[in-house]
C-alpha cells in the first residue's frame, strides 16, 4: 500500500509544480514588455487585435500513441464442466497533451493580462521557461540585489531591442526594458 501512495503523491506534486510555475511566471510578466514573453516562450502561434490591445497566443500539442489492454472472460461448458477462459487483447489508443497561453498587451506593448489552459505534460515546457523568467524578475526586484545588472539573456547582446535588466543611476531596478527604453529613462542595462 505504501508503494502506491508515493508515486501518487509525487505525481500530484509534479502537477502542482507545473501549474504553479505557469501561474507564477505569467503573473510576473504582467506590466513587462511583451518581448520578454516572446523571448521566453518563443514566437507566438498567433496574434489578434482586440480593441486597443493585442492578444498573443502560444499553443502546443503533442500527440502520443499507446496500447490499452482489454481483458474479456468467456464462460463455456466442456463436457459437464463449466470453464472460464480469459483473453487479453491490446487496443491502440491515441491522445494529446496540449497547452494554450494567451497574453494581452496594450498599445505600448505592456502585458496587461493572461489566461492559459492545458495538461501537465502539455504545459511543462512553457512552465519551465516561465519559472526561469519569474525567478530572474524576482531576483532583480529584491532589495538585496539593487546592483543586479545581469538579466536573462534570450537574444544576442548586440541587439538594441534585446530585453535587459535596467538599473537607474541611483541603483534602483527600473524593470526589464530594451536598451533604448532603458537609456530614455536614464538607466543603464546589461
Amino acid at each position: 500500500m505504501k508503494r502506491m501512495i508515493v508515486p501518487v503523491v509525487a505525481a500530484v506534486g509534479l502537477i502542482g509544480c507545473v501549474f504553479q510555475n505557469m501561474d507564477d511566471g505569467l503573473h510576473a510578466l504582467v506590466g513587462q514588455d511583451i518581448r520578454l514573453a516572446i523571448n521566453a516562450l518563443g514566437y507566438p502561434t498567433g496574434q489578434q487585435p482586440l480593441l486597443s490591445d493585442t492578444v498573443y497566443t502560444w499553443s502546443s500539442v503533442q500527440t502520443f500513441a499507446t496500447t490499452t489492454p482489454v481483458t474479456t472472460t468467456t464462460t463455456g461448458v466442456v463436457g459437464r464442466k463449466v470453464v472460464d477462459t480469459t483473453t487479453t487483447t491490446y487496443v491502440p489508443t491515441t491522445g494529446a497533451y496540449a497547452c494554450t497561453v494567451q497574453i494581452a498587451a496594450d498599445s505600448g506593448n505592456r502585458i496587461k493580462s493572461f489566461q492559459w489552459q492545458g495538461s501537465m505534460a502539455g504545459c511543462a515546457g512553457y512552465a519551465n521557461r516561465l519559472k526561469a523568467v519569474a525567478a530572474a524578475l524576482h531576483a532583480a526586484a529584491s532589495p538585496a540585489s539593487a546592483s543586479f545588472r545581469a538579466g536573462p539573456t534570450y537574444a544576442p547582446s548586440d541587439d538594441p531591442d534585446r530585453i535587459r535588466s535596467c538599473v537607474g543611476s541611483d541603483g534602483t531596478h527600473l524593470g526589464y526594458l530594451t536598451g533604448s527604453e532603458c537609456q530614455s529613462r536614464g538607466g543603464s542595462g546589461s
